[in-house]
C-alpha cells in the first residue's frame, strides 16, 4: 500500500522464523539486477553471521561472477557484531577484493567496534562508515570529537576513507566537514527511498 517497509522492522523477525538467508540471497540478487548495467558504486550490508555461512558466501561469489558487478560493489560489514573465526573472515575479505569489490566496516562505534580490527585489517579496508551514536551530537560534545578526530586521524594515515553516518540536520553536515570526513550520509543529504 504504497508504504516502504525498512528492515529494522522485518530482519530480526525473519531470523526467528529461520527465512533470514532466504531475504538476504532475494535482497542480494535484487540489488545485483538492479545494478548490473548502472555505472554507479552500490553497497550491500553483510553481517558476521552472513560471512560465517559456507552457502551465503559461496552464493555472493556465484552473483558477483554472475552479474559482473565486483568493480562497482562495496560490501559493508556490520561491525556491530562479534566476527568469531578471524580466519574466514580474513579469507572472505581477500576473495571479494579479488573480484574486485570494496569493503566498508559500518557502524564502527557500536558494538563491539575495535580498533585492532582496523589495524589488522586495514590493507583491506577501503570505507569505515562512523556509527551515528558518534555523530549525532558531534557539534557540541567534545568527547565525541576527540574520539572521532582520533579515528579519521588513524584513518587517514592507513588510506582508508571515512563516512559520518547519522547527518540529520545543517550544523552536524557541516561539523564533519569541517572534520576532513570523506563522505556523509543522513537523512539531511536524503532519505532512504
Amino acid at each position: 500500500e504504497d508504504e516502504i517497509i525498512y528492515p529494522n522492522s522485518f530482519l530480526s523477525i525473519s531470523k526467528d522464523i529461520k527465512k533470514y538467508k532466504k531475504v538476504t540471497k532475494a535482497i542480494v540478487k535484487k540489488s545485483f539486477e538492479y545494478f548490473q548495467y548502472l555505472d554507479s558504486e552500490f553497497s550491500i550490508n553483510l553481517s558476521a553471521e552472513d560471512i560465517s555461512s559456507k552457502e551465503m558466501i559461496n552464493y555472493i561469489y556465484k552473483m558477483i561472477t554472475e552479474y559482473k558487478v565486483g568493480d562497482r560493489l562495496v560490501i559493508e560489514i556490520v561491525e556491530s557484531e562479534a566476527i568469531e573465526n578471524y580466519e574466514e573472515f580474513l579469507k572472505f575479505i581477500k576473495d571479494v577484493k579479488s573480484l574486485g569489490c570494496k569493503i566498508a566496516i559500518d557502524d564502527f562505534g557500536s558494538g563491539y567496534s575495535n580498533y585492532q580490527y582496523i589495524i589488522n585489517l586495514n590493507e583491506y579496508i577501503d570505507y569505515l562508515k562512523i556509527d551515528g551514536t558518534l555523530i549525532r551530537d558531534i557539534h557540541t560534545n567534545r568527547k565525541t570529537q576527540l574520539l572521532v578526530g582520533t579515528l579519521k586521524f588513524l584513518c587517514d594515515n592507513l588510506g582508508i576513507k571515512t563516512i559520518a553516518e547519522y547527518i540529520e540536520n545543517e550544523e552536524i553536515f557541516e561539523y564533519v566537514k569541517s572534520m576532513g570526513i570523506n563522505y556523509s550520509q543522513g537523512y539531511y543529504i536524503g532519505k532512504p527511498h
